[in-house]
């Protein structure tokens, strides 16, 4: 299996109206086109690097498009583990002395717990599903049991499953009182289950196809993540934001390995939670460790705002898919530095933009960059939603395809246009699928 590549090709579904006259030409107006997107930044050519993973923690930065959020949640605090960033991985220790309250996150969804760790809530009509049980007994009864009180726990809606997502203790040393206090179902992997005094139902650790299950009233995907902990246990759950239905990755093991086979499948099951991420439109993230992906900063915006409509953990699925590439060049920079010899593709997160006023009937564009510059010769699939017409086109030096002027496509003003790129391989690396879509103005 080649796995820098499962699921980039595979599920790239696109409906392609056959029509002439799509291209790189103006077609039968002459009317000059004109670029109309914003100015690209300096871009700088990769020096040679001193070793694999060198070129790896470049490329984590690289991806970040110069997105500070990306910087300072997903590419830093993930990166520390191959950097040995002993300064950053301290903070992250001591922030478990800074509380964070119970904070609502979505219409059905509480955290509680600490900067460093804590544990997720979620309420349906039918009862309760958590996600880890924090640190100890006396933890769960200081905070989750009042949490759970104050969400309206009761015989009428109870507390019917906890996700235990590995076996280290701060994610599971609650779960025993819990399952004394109210009986919940315990679920957890089953290469982390040996010996726990909870008996949690397993999922099989050695499989990689998700599991699909319905968990205190709704809907939940559970998938073998190993590498974190051989049981490390990672999930999908759809949850309301402002009464829609929203779904969101929960990534189940932070902590990166110091030993080739536990670093090789970290690396894969990350790849794995990219792939499914996609194929899920995942557009929302959580982690049991909040500083990671941004929620604890998210939880600071709410706590001091208020829970604004969408919630801000919603980010989109083109910046959670950019945030799991980031973690994924994190990984492969770590299984570089434990195995120096086996060399490893970048991934490349590619950015595909529509002009910044909008796609017009007479300029149907879109431009394809990655932190590398623009990506010359790559189709571009155009798609009117509601008229259903297409055409393809091929980037230029600049990273621009455009569709030709023809007067048998016919768009409407007002619908939307979907540029798609599938993904491709380069020496040395993959170019992750991008999509944008933007509204005809006129």
């Amino acid at each position: 299996m080649n796995r820098t590549l499962t699921g980039i090709a595979a599920g790239v579904a696109v409906l392609i109206a056959a029509l002439s006259g799509c291209g790189n030409g103006d077609g039968d107006d002459d009317t000059p086109v004109v670029d109309r997107f914003s100015a690209l930044p300096a871009y700088t050519a990769d020096p040679a690097f001193a070793s694999e993973y060198d070129r790896h923690i470049a490329a984590s930065h690289r991806n970040t498009l110069n997105d500070e959020f990306m910087l300072n949640t997903y590419r830093n605090y993930y990166c520390m583990y191959p950097e040995e960033n002993v300064e950053l991985r301290n903070e992250v220790r001591n922030g478990a002395i800074n509380r964070v309250p119970l904070t609502q996150l979505f219409d059905d969804v509480w955290y509680i717990g600490s900067h460093h760790v804590g544990q997720y809530i979620f309420r349906s009509g039918e009862g309760f599903l958590v996600i880890d049980s924090l640190n100890n007994a006396q933890e769960a009864q200081t905070y989750t049991v009042p949490a759970l009180s104050v969400l309206g726990v009761s015989t009428a809606l109870p507390f019917k499953d906890l996700i235990v997502t590995h076996g280290h203790g701060d994610h599971d040393g609650g779960a025993q009182e819990l399952k004394n206090l109210y009986s919940p179902r315990i679920l957890t992997g089953s290469a982390d289950a040996a010996r726990k005094t909870y008996a949690p139902e397993t999922i099989d650790s050695s499989k990689v196809e998700p599991v699909r299950l319905t968990l205190g009233g709704r809907d939940v995907i559970l998938f073998s993540t190993p590498g974190h902990t051989p049981g490390s246990l990672s999930s999908i759950v759809t949850v309301k934001d402002n009464g829609k239905p929203v779904k969101a990755v929960l990534v189940g093991g932070s902590a990166m390995p110091g030993n080739k086979a536990a670093a090789d499948n970290y690396l894969y099951s990350v790849e794995r939670t990219y792939d499914l991420a996609r194929t899920e439109n995942v557009t929302a993230s959580m982690q049991n460790h909040p500083v990671f992906d941004g929620t604890l900063r998210l939880m600071e915006q709410i706590n001091q705002n208020g829970l604004s409509k969408p919630s801000p953990l919603v980010i989109g699925q083109e910046r959670i898919l950019q945030g799991l590439a980031i973690l994924r060049q994190c990984s492969a920079a770590n299984a570089a530095k434990v195995d120096p010899a086996t060399p490893l593709p970048v991934w490349q997160v590619a950015k595909l933009e529509q002009p910044t006023d909008g796609p017009t009937a007479k300029d149907v564009s879109a431009r394809l960059t990655t932190g590398w510059g623009p990506v010359a010769g790559q189709a571009i699939i155009f798609t009117g939603t509601s008229s259903k017409a297409s055409c393809t086109a091929t980037t230029n030096d600049v990273g621009v395809a455009r569709c030709a002027r023809d007067a048998s496509i016919k768009l409407t003003v007002g619908e939307e246009i979907v540029a798609s790129f599938s993904g491709t391989a380069i020496a040395g690396a993959t170019i992750l699928p991008a999509s944008s879509a933007a509204t005809l103005v006129k």
